[in-house]
């Protein structure tokens, strides 16, 4: 039962890694998934930090160290005389920069309890997926044989997809290309390990995820 359960949770996580592969690399939706991510990444932080007591002073400290990351990022943004490889590279020097800063600003005891914030997110994030695991377990019915097969399948994909997105010698036109052609690959195999019923199934579960959430707040 719990090679099953670690079979299921290396399919799901499959799915969801390509999924999130095939947006980034498709023409004129990678800025908007950069910044999706980045925004749900301040998110994140925003909500682990706001139990953690700061002074009047590390607020105001914090507030200024933000807003010129902001800036910093959009001039960066802004610049159409870099290539897409040297934004990235200025990107991650100015992100770890603000990330020093703030560390350099928190106590040890702050730090301490953004540590525990960070875990106990990490713990409720590991929750839901072994909750979604096991919903699609049930949904699909996975046999042994089939579990195996298809971790196998997407983790094998999941690593093409990853040497084709930090290829550089690739222009971003071919990366799609070869992404749609993967992607193709797949799932011919994936129709031979399931059934018509099963594909089905998975497809409509594929779609709820991103019905939910354009749902969300609308109730």
């Amino acid at each position: 039962m719990k090679k099953i359960l670690s079979l299921t949770a290396i399919i799901f996580a499959g799915f969801v890694a390509l999924q999130a592969q095939d947006v980034k690399l498709k023409k004129g939706k990678q800025k908007h998934a950069q910044h999706k991510k980045m925004g749900e990444k301040r998110q994140h932080q925003g909500r682990m930090m706001k139990n953690i007591d700061f002074t009047e002073a590390q607020k105001a400290q914090m507030k200024a160290m933000n807003e010129e990351h902001r800036k910093q990022m959009q001039e960066l943004r802004k610049n159409e005389n870099i290539t897409v490889k040297e934004q990235r590279t200025q990107m991650t020097a100015i992100q770890k920069d603000h990330r020093e800063k703030m560390q350099n600003l928190m106590t040890q005891d702050q730090k301490d309890q953004m540590a525990k914030a960070r875990e106990e997110q990490k713990q409720n994030r590991a929750e839901a997926i072994q909750e979604r695991n096991e919903k699609m377990k049930s949904a699909l019915g996975l046999s042994n044989d089939q579990a195996v097969k298809l971790a196998e399948t997407n983790k094998a994909t999941a690593e093409k997809m990853k040497a084709i997105k930090v290829n550089e010698s690739l222009t971003q036109q071919q990366k799609v290309e070869q992404v749609k052609a993967l992607k193709e690959e797949q799932k011919k195999v994936r129709e031979s390990i399931l059934t018509t019923e099963q594909l089905s199934k998975m497809k409509e579960m594929n779609k709820g995820p991103r019905h939910n959430r354009g749902h969300k707040g609308k109730k």
